[in-house]
């Protein structure tokens, strides 16, 4: 089955860091944005060979074109290892420290791309701008799919992330965490909840976030099409992929083993404005999806909390920052 495939190819001293081996002549146009060279070319599957870059962990993130805060917020805050402090990565090996970006990006119809996008696109290397991928709601579920398949065929890797764009990621869990676990047949989040669909059910984890080990990928991304067609039922993205994930269970008779928990110990952080007690966050997983954090102000004021609250000095620090006046830790359990 033949797709478009369009995707952002970065100089570094004047190379290219991606080579195409086989494209079909006819079909191939270019296009320069910038420092950014853009290829787009309607190709076969296995017809592109790459020289896989080698990660710990893809973190995959559908994003629409006009999501630019968000990204830069990701990309520059929150999944900015160098945004952290040090302190909280001190017994982790550095290849656990390891993971690129992949933010896939659809097209409105009859609507280009706007220069603002192109530019961006041409100042980073984690843009994947896939024009056959129609901006809707349901389209989530293709580019979570489209990324999946991308992410094995460009990057060797142990772990595949899909966050939304309003999910606060906490980096030092995650990564404590992760590296701790088994790297075989992982489906990992809030997965306690079950779909029915025909006769059978199935296990699902929230859209939000959840963890797949690379070899559950691999496995997804071999499917065929025929295998993969899948009715209206399956159109939220959280219950396709656990539909997936049930398929190469099923195909491949890998056992449904016990769930990874992606929760460890209490970091509870109280939220004040002058003395005045707001409420609080409770920080105890490696995810934080909520409605709230679909507004980017509050999205960055959590992870403000959370960044200057350091897990290492609580609960004797209070610590101010720009949006309320402190944010203050008054009781942990790390167990």
């Amino acid at each position: 089955k033949r797709y478009l495939v369009n995707f952002s190819v970065q100089k570094e001293l004047g190379i290219f860091k991606v080579q195409l081996n086989t494209v079909y002549e006819n079909n191939v146009r270019e296009k320069t944005a910038g420092d950014s060279h853009i290829i787009e070319s309607r190709i076969d599957d296995g017809e592109i060979s790459l020289n896989r870059q080698k990660h710990f962990l893809i973190i995959v993130i559908p994003s629409k074109p006009e999501q630019i805060e968000y990204r830069n917020e990701l990309r520059t805050r929150s999944l900015n290892m160098s945004i952290w402090s040090s302190h909280e990565f001190e017994d982790i090996e550095k290849q656990y420290l390891d993971f690129k970006l992949m933010f896939v990006i659809g097209k409105y119809k009859n609507a280009d791309y706007t220069d603002e996008l192109m530019e961006e696109a041409s100042n980073n290397d984690d843009m994947h701008l896939v024009q056959d991928l129609a901006e809707s709601r349901s389209v989530i579920r293709d580019k979570v799919l489209w990324g999946m398949r991308k992410s094995v065929e460009m990057y060797d890797y142990s772990f595949f992330v899909k966050i939304d764009h309003e999910t606060l990621v906490d980096l030092p869990r995650l990564v404590h965490g992760i590296q701790s676990i088994r790297k075989e047949n992982v489906y990992a989040g809030n997965c306690g909840q079950t779909f029915k669909n025909g006769e059978h059910y199935f296990k699902y984890c929230l859209s939000g976030a959840y963890i797949l080990s690379v070899d559950i990928v691999e496995k997804i991304s071999a499917l065929t099409e025929e295998e993969i067609e899948y009715d209206e039922e399956l159109k939220n993205e959280g219950i396709f992929t656990g539909w997936l994930v049930q398929k190469v269970r099923e195909k491949h008779k890998i056992p449904v083993i016990p769930k990874v928990a992606v929760k460890k110990g209490e970091y509870i952080v109280d939220i004040y404005d002058h003395g005045v007690k707001l409420g609080y966050y409770r920080f105890r997983g490696w995810f934080y999806h909520w409605p709230s954090l679909g507004n980017l102000e509050m999205f960055k004021n959590m992870f403000e909390c959370r960044i200057r609250s350091n897990i290492h000095l609580c609960p004797s620090m209070i610590y101010s920052y720009q949006y309320l006046e402190s944010c203050k830790c008054n009781r942990t359990s790390m167990n």
